[in-house]
């Protein structure tokens, strides 16, 4: 009889919930600053200058490299003498040609002696029970081919259980348009310096990664008629119910969620710290910053303070 160790349940649940943070939140800003100009002829200039936190990677990287197989333990457990249980046997039989009453309360309460426990395996029962371990073992391996595979084809190909996927990641992001720099900071945190412009006519987000998701932007333009441009930060806030990030903390299983902090700490989940600005020369008719819009050298510009504490995600609404 063998047992599911506890890491490999943990591991099973990282990798579960990493193809969660996949599919919704696993990128992240960690300290940065980032600024979007918004101009006239639809001319815009977006950077980003900072770090962006794959969430999990390093977890996920760690676990891989744990044995996924093991060693073999023979368990046996039952009578811990077969002398007891020989003697059981002929009391139950002497007593049941007596009255079948009598032998019945014997066979239920057998003597002291007829105990149960751990002992030692037979060559044969450990000869199955090594069949047994080694069908289980040889399916586990190939569900675990079959995950990573899944997770590989979430992530621009990349086996995020290679030692080397890290650098793997910044090549890729390096032959993407706007990623000037590149930097591995290890545990899953890059330092990047990203820098795009051209003419706005159409929506916008950042970041994109080629061969992942698109559905957790730092940074999202979208194009209304009139010429109007909503934008929306939603990744650049502290609170957890406005933050993507935020079902990860509090519910995500094997993940952080509902989780001490020492085991947050251990999944290395970001701190945001940053300053999100806009500057424009079109009509401001939307915001939620604190102090509103200030003006210089013909433009105005909106200013944004980001870090843990930070309730609500940057937006406005601007006419171009």
């Amino acid at each position: 009889m063998t047992l599911y160790s506890s890491t490999r349940l943990k591991a099973a649940a990282i990798l579960t919930g990493a193809a969660m943070l996949l599919s919704g939140c696993f990128i992240q800003p960690g300290n940065f600053t980032s600024e979007l100009e918004l101009l006239d002829s639809n001319q815009f200039n977006f950077t980003y200058e900072g770090q962006i936190h794959f969430v999990g990677l390093a977890k996920i990287m760690e676990e891989s490299k744990r044995s996924s197989v093991g060693e073999f333990s023979p368990y046996c457990y039952g009578p811990t003498s077969e002398d007891a249980v020989e003697a059981a046997v002929e009391a139950a039989s002497a007593v049941a040609e007596a009255a079948a009453d009598a032998a019945e309360a014997v066979v239920d309460t057998p003597p002291e002696e007829y105990s149960y426990g751990e002992r030692e395996c037979t060559p044969e029962e450990e000869a199955q029970q090594r069949l047994e371990w080694e069908d289980r073992q040889a399916r586990r391996l190939e569900k675990d081919r079959q995950e990573a595979e899944q997770l590989s084809k979430m992530t621009g190909g990349i086996d995020l259980t290679d030692p080397e996927a890290e650098q793997e990641l910044a090549k890729l992001l390096l032959r993407q348009k706007g990623f000037e720099r590149v930097e591995v900071l290890g545990d899953g945190v890059f330092d990047i310096s990203y820098s795009i412009d051209g003419t706005l006519s159409h929506d916008f987000m950042f970041p994109v990664m080629e061969g992942f998701p698109t559905n957790n932007p730092f940074v999202q333009l979208i194009m209304r008629d009139g010429n109007v441009v909503r934008v929306n930060a939603p990744a650049f806030t502290g609170e957890l119910t406005n933050n993507p990030l935020g079902f990860f903390m509090m519910g995500a299983p094997g993940l952080g969620g509902g989780k001490s902090s020492k085991e947050q700490e251990e999944l290395n989940l970001p701190e945001i710290e940053g300053t999100f600005s806009i500057v424009t020369t079109g009509d401001i008719r939307a915001n939620n910053t604190d102090e509103g819009a200030v003006s210089e050298a013909g433009r105005q510009r909106l200013t944004w303070q980001i870090n843990p504490r930070t309730a609500a995600a940057p937006t406005a609404l601007i006419a171009m």
